[in-house]
């Protein structure tokens, strides 16, 4: 079947002006020079272009550094269980744990200890101990602020 120069030129006519209008309309259109982006937005009201990341990271050895200063603190934490049980505060049969949440700065000072609500044992004598004992402890020097957890599980020793 034969085509007339007629439909050739009217289709190679069409798909030059869908080009134009395609190109045209990716990017091809003219900024206004008032701060607009082209698509209605001021650029001073668009957001970064990406989250800021806060770039200095605790090394991974450091944590494990802090979690046995933690550890290394638990025959005192039990001391204060021991003293608590003698004053009558906890019960001769009662076990539990104490959260306790603790910011350590960049000078390996524990800041910001407390006993935190998600302990089962919460007995004003028992938290001040363990908060008094804590903030005592010297951890490794870090790059930033660090605040953790660390939970103390506390039975009593027949």
């Amino acid at each position: 079947m034969m085509r007339s120069k007629t439909w050739t030129t009217m289709v190679t006519v069409g798909l030059a002006a869908g080009l134009i209008a395609f190109a045209s309309g990716c990017g091809g259109g003219q900024k206004t020079g008032d701060g607009d982006d082209g698509e209605g937005f001021k650029l001073e009201d668009r957001g970064p272009e990406y989250e800021p990341v806060d770039d200095v990271m605790i090394p991974p050895e450091k944590y494990d550094e802090v979690n046995r200063a933690l550890e290394k603190r638990g025959p005192g934490v039990s001391r204060c269980f021991a003293a608590a049980i003698e004053a009558g505060e906890v019960g001769k049969n009662e076990k539990g744990t104490v959260v306790v949440g603790v910011g350590v700065t960049p000078a390996g000072k524990a800041t910001d200890v407390k006993v935190l609500p998600t302990s089962s044992l919460k007995k004003p004598g028992l938290s001040a101990c363990v908060v008094e004992y804590i903030e005592a402890t010297r951890f490794p020097t870090l790059p930033k602020r660090l605040d953790t957890t660390y939970a103390y599980k506390l039975v009593r020793d027949y």
